[in-house]
């Protein structure tokens, strides 16, 4: 036996002839080619479509494809590193050269590098392929801003470093197992197992979760954002980790005959002599950036673990319940003055508020909750000293010298700061952004008095900590006074008045609900001053980017845009909706109170719009990249639609707000939603309503079938969006459909004539519910009962249909089955009598699959049995016949409601 000296010094030559070679046996193995055309079949058919909400398109943004890339081919290239890493590790054994190559004077580490090279390099070729499949899917949809450095930022470097990670892992598995078999599980295990046991342990730091970055968020307003520091850091201390596993895989690298556990000890501890300065260079390079991301991470910016949030929420409960619905006084007028400085992402406000006493008692004293325990504020009150402050479950109380009796007003100053210390363990502000900051008032108030929402809501929890069970909402009952004191936003107060004064650097716009009254620059900064003019309830949000703004006019009322560049895809269409909506709810509702209604675009890390007083921030993922270039006579405008949705919140929620109490969303969400339907079918036509409602429909069926505690009728719903919102879309076009669209409206501008900017007592369900009787027909008050104060479904089908030809004519004969059901809170249901008008039809030929062609024959009927026989004359030829065939009344299958004829 020849004992050769392994040699140990690097030769570039060598080291990449050993890589290209273990490179050809990867990519022209068989089993490699298959799984990359499986990946590759399985990501082409999940970049066909970019779906948005509705059955809406959006364009193919690369931030998408890069997550359809993700969502569609990882596990694959995840199979890939876990079978190629023992391929490369164990196929010299099984062909018997391990031990030729073992005796060739090669260092060992150029064996192992080269090893681990070309799997990373196959990876490499792998992400650099999908890249080029989604630029051609782009390019196939018409769409070519390709961004290549987002591409290669989010695949090429922040992907691949994790596939770096799995690699080396694997490999290192394999080394020191020694095993093929036994190592292929244990990596398996323990990438499976790695995220349960930190679970298990309640550790929540990503120092100890293999390969773990903050995950952030690509935004076209913001690039990379608040993420960036820290996954270079993160990137930098698990690169340093794998460079010490790579070392001890190098270690245990077994070379000759010798592969028993003990000589292989005796090779690592002669390597070990030989490379103890690499391996303290790597450990120190680890330690020293493990002590930098340990310092921002868990000292700098110390967390709250999950566990942690659980049992403050439960202490507060229980420490502070007591203090709940004591008279309190509420806010009456608010002074912002803001200093906004994106580029450090720090923030800094002070706030004169004007508080009144409008109980009947005397109050001695005034209690706060803070919903940041981690940036307390400043509160400054004359007469006042601090009698309790509670800094880790943030409730403060203050004793009044002199206290409040009835209608008395004290001043109140805040004043606070947010600052960005270095880096997180996961980013947990991105309100305030270098480009999109969004962040509301209630990040500088203090929320007055005790507050439900910050209580534990998961009812398991609840049960296991003792708690008492949990109401979503009060119950409606009109006679609670207490509970109509306040309205659905905030307990802390009625209608006020708001200005602010917000400063943002020299390159951006700041933008708050109101009238802009004056704009300047000073000291290399720009400010703006914003001046509410109506009252608001105290909930206002403010905003600030590099905005390109369109501007246009709808009679007295300034008409703006304000958005990135580089989104101007959908601003005509955001425009017309405004216009078109403000067109309808004033000549409706009445007149709208403001000089101007803007839309303005923040970053997609939330994905919803809202509205506010002539203010409606849009998340740049909600109708801005919608494509509306193919748009079809049945698609839904989603960017319409919603726009339509959030102007009406005008009305709804800015001039008339509920009681918090069950039922506040049929006031706030569902006539909302009427008055959107309204103006979409102005523009578009009823055709165009039927889709929307199939969705809605569908909607509402699913959301009832995963309700997890009681649905409610729409008239008590409690923040359950299925109910106030899809079926709350059904339930108003049919109340439209029965009694009129002008008697619908005639209830709704007496609801705002009766109840606009009123305070409390505030306005329940029922007061809606009256309106509506009260321009209902006696024939038709049943509908009132079954659209909101009960849970009712129907049943409608066509069992079959036929026509006969008689010389000009077509002789039409269906028969239907129609039932009528009431449900209880727990989804049980009953049969009832039918006794109900229900649509019947008779439609004519179209080549649209999806819409019903012109009406023939369309009758409303009163439908009083189950089985019902129809007969009808047309002159033109049917296609199909229909019981509700619009699908306005719910139904438990609405696809059974048509049905084509055929002929006899």
């Amino acid at each position: 036996e020849v004992q050769q000296k392994p040699a140990t010094a690097f030769s570039l030559p060598v080291f990449l002839k050993l890589t290209a070679f273990e490179l050809k046996a990867i990519i022209k193995n068989q089993t490699f080619i298959i799984i990359l055309i499986i990946g590759m079949i399985n990501l082409v058919t999940a970049l066909t479509l970019f779906t948005g909400r509705y059955g809406s398109s959006n364009y193919p943004l690369t931030y998408d494809v890069i997550d359809s890339i993700s969502g569609a081919f990882f596990l694959f290239l995840i199979g890939i590193v876990i079978f190629y890493s023992g391929v490369l590790v164990w196929k010299d054994r099984d062909v018997k050269l391990d031990e030729i190559k073992d005796s060739t004077p090669t260092a060992t580490g150029l064996f192992l590098a080269s090893k681990i090279t070309a799997l990373l390099l196959s990876v490499q070729l792998i992400l650099v392929i999908t890249i080029l499949i989604g630029i051609i899917a782009q390019s196939a949809y018409g769409y070519f801003n390709f961004e290549l450095g987002v591409y290669a930022r989010s695949l090429l470097v922040n992907e691949f470093l994790f596939f770096t990670y799995l690699t080396v892992l694997a490999v290192f598995f394999h080394y020191l197992i020694n095993n093929r078999y036994i190592a292929y599980f244990a990596f398996v295990v323990f990438i499976i197992a790695i995220d349960f046991v930190w679970q298990a342990l309640e550790v929540e730091t990503l120092m100890l979760d293999y390969g773990s970055v903050p995950r952030g968020t690509y935004s076209d307003l913001n690039g990379f954002g608040p993420w960036q520091k820290a996954t270079f850091w993160f990137q930098l201390y698990w690169a340093a980790f794998t460079m010490i596993l790579i070392y001890i895989s190098y270690l245990f690298f077994s070379r000759g005959r010798s592969l028993d556990l003990k000589s292989r000890w005796q090779e690592a501890k002669g390597r070990l002599k030989t490379s103890k300065m690499l391996i303290a260079s790597i450990l120190a390079i680890f330690f020293l950036v493990g002590f930098n991301v340990y310092y921002n991470t868990l000292v700098l910016n110390d967390y709250d673990s999950s566990d942690q949030i659980e049992k403050k929420r439960v202490d507060y409960e229980k420490t502070y319940k007591i203090y709940e619905g004591i008279p309190q006084p509420k806010w009456v007028s608010m002074d912002y003055h803001i200093e906004l400085y994106p580029a450090e992402r720090d923030l800094e406000f002070a706030v004169k508020g004007i508080m009144e006493n409008k109980t009947n008692a005397t109050i001695s004293e005034l209690h706060f909750s803070f919903s940041d325990t981690k940036n307390p504020l400043e509160i400054m009150i004359d007469g006042a000293d601090i009698e309790e402050d509670d800094k880790d479950l943030g409730y403060r109380i203050y004793k009044l010298s002199q206290p409040m009796m009835p209608g008395d007003q004290l001043k109140v100053g805040i004043s606070g700061e947010k600052r960005t210390k270095g880096f997180e363990n996961r980013v947990s502000n991105t309100r305030i952004v270098e480009n999109g900051s969004f962040f509301y008032s209630m990040e500088m108030v203090p929320d007055i008095g005790y507050q439900s929402d910050n209580e534990l809501t998961d009812r398991n929890k609840r049960r296991k900590k003792d708690l008492p069970e949990r109401r979503r909402m009060p119950p409606l009952d009109e006679n609670n006074l207490e509970a109509r004191n306040f309205h659905y936003i905030t307990n802390s107060s009625d209608w006020i008045d708001i200005k602010t004064v917000m400063g943002t650097s020299a390159d951006q716009i700041a933008v708050s609900p109101g009238k802009l009254i004056r704009e300047w620059e000073e000291n290399g900064r720009r400010y703006f001053e914003y001046k509410q003019e109506a009252p608001s309830v105290h909930f206002t949000s403010f905003l600030s980017a590099d905005y390109e703004v369109e501007r246009q006019q709808w009679q007295d009322v300034d008409i703006e845009v304000y958005y990135t560049k580089g989104h101007e895809y959908n601003i005509p269409n955001f425009v017309n909706a405004m216009k078109k909506s403000l067109d309808y709810y004033a000549n409706n509702f009445g007149e709208y109170h403001h000089s101007q209604l803007r839309i303005v675009e923040f970053p997609r890390y939330a994905g919803f719009a809202q509205s506010f007083p002539g203010t409606m921030p849009y998340s740049e993922r909600l109708g801005f990249i919608t494509d509306l270039r193919n748009v079809s006579e049945d698609d839904i405008d989603l960017v319409f639609y919603v726009t339509a949705h959030e102007t009406a919140h005008q009305y709804w929620a800015h001039q008339v707000i509920a009681a918090k109490m069950r039922g506040a969303e049929l006031l706030m969400e569902a006539i909302t939603q009427y008055s959107a339907l309204m103006v979409m079918e102005q523009e578009y036509g009823r055709d165009k309503m039927r889709k929307f409602l199939r969705y809605e429909m569908d909607g509402y069926l699913r959301g009832r079938g995963s309700e997890y505690e009681a649905e409610r009728p729409l008239a008590e719903t409690e923040r359950q969006g299925y109910i106030h919102y899809e079926k709350g879309s059904i339930a108003m076009y049919y109340l439209k459909e029965m009694i009129g669209e002008e008697q619908v409206n005639n209830s709704l501008r007496q609801l705002i004539a009766d109840f606009g900017y009123q305070g409390a007592p505030y306005p329940t369900s029922m007061d809606a519910v009256r309106a509506f009787r009260a321009n209902t027909p006696d024939s038709l008050q049943y509908v009132i009962d079954d659209l909101f104060l009960n849970i009712t479904l129907f049943s409608n089908r066509v069992v079959d249909a036929n026509i006969t030809q008689d010389g000009e004519e077509y002789i039409v004969e269906f028969t239907t089955e129609s039932k009528k059901f009431r449900s209880d809170s727990l989804g049980k249901e009953s049969p009832i009598p039918i006794a109900d008008f229900i649509d019947v039809g008779v439609f004519g030929f179209t080549e649209n699959k999806k819409l019903l062609g012109e009406p023939l024959i369309y009758e409303r009927l009163k439908i009083d049995q189950e089985e019902n026989s129809f007969t009808f004359r047309t002159k033109s030829k049917p296609q199909v016949v229909g019981i509700d065939p619009y699908n306005y009344l719910i139904d438990r299958v609405p696809s059974d409601n048509t049905k084509k004829v055929s002929l006899n």
